[in-house]
């Protein structure tokens, strides 16, 4: 996850992030961090990137308009 990241991104003035991560408990958690700083999430889109596995890459846009 990108924790520190996300609330770094939060404060800023930064109008559009790509969030991607392995993870999708810990992008849902850093989604929540840049919601909580103006961020609307506009699209999210799974990618089975290694169908042979269990594991699910996790892309995420988010924008800020303020």
């Amino acid at each position: 996850g990108g924790r520190e990241q996300a609330s770094q991104l939060a404060d800023s003035d930064v109008r559009t992030v790509i969030a991607v991560s392995c993870n999708p408990g810990t992008l849902s958690r850093d989604i929540r961090i840049l919601v909580g700083g103006g961020y609307r999430l506009i699209r999210a889109v799974g990618v089975d990137q290694f169908p042979w596995t269990g594991h699910l890459e996790v892309i995420g846009v988010l924008h800020k308009t303020g």
